[in-house]
C-alpha cells in the first residue's frame, strides 16, 4: 500500500508540472511546433528514473574530506585513464590527480541530444 501510494504521488506530481509546463508555454506565446517538441521531450524523460548523484546524498557533505578525495579518486580516476597520456602522467604525480579527480571532476547527466559544452 506504501508503493502504491508513492506512485500516485508522483503521478500528480508529474501532472501538476505538466500543467505548469503548459501554463508557462502559453502565457509567453511560445509556438504550437516548439511547444509539441517540448512537451514530447517532457512525456518522454518525466517517467524515467534519475540517477542518484552525489549532492543527493546529504551524509556526504558530513563525510571528512580525506574520505571524499578518496571516493572522487576511485570514481573518476578510472574515467582519466580512458584517454591516452593520463595513466602515464599519473606515475609522476599520483597526488596531482588525486586533487584533480576531487576538485576538478564531477558527473554530469544528460539526456540524447544534449549539448554537453
Amino acid at each position: 500500500t506504501n508503493a502504491v501510494n508513492q506512485i500516485r504521488v508522483v503521478g500528480s506530481a508529474t501532472i501538476v508540472e505538466e500543467a505548469k509546463v503548459r501554463e508557462f508555454m502559453m502565457l509567453r506565446g511560445v509556438s504550437t511546433e516548439l511547444y509539441a517538441r517540448i512537451q514530447k521531450f517532457f512525456k518522454i524523460h518525466s517517467g524515467m528514473k534519475r540517477r542518484v548523484r552525489e549532492q543527493d546524498i546529504v551524509f556526504f557533505a558530513r563525510m571528512p574530506e580525506t574520505l571524499l578525495i578518496e571516493l572522487h579518486k576511485e570514481i573518476y580516476l578510472p574515467c582519466l585513464f580512458m584517454y591516452p597520456g593520463f595513466e602515464y602522467f599519473s606515475s609522476s604525480d599520483r597526488n596531482f590527480f588525486k586533487r584533480l579527480c576531487h576538485k576538478a571532476m564531477s558527473e554530469r547527466f544528460l539526456v540524447q541530444h544534449d549539448c554537453l559544452f
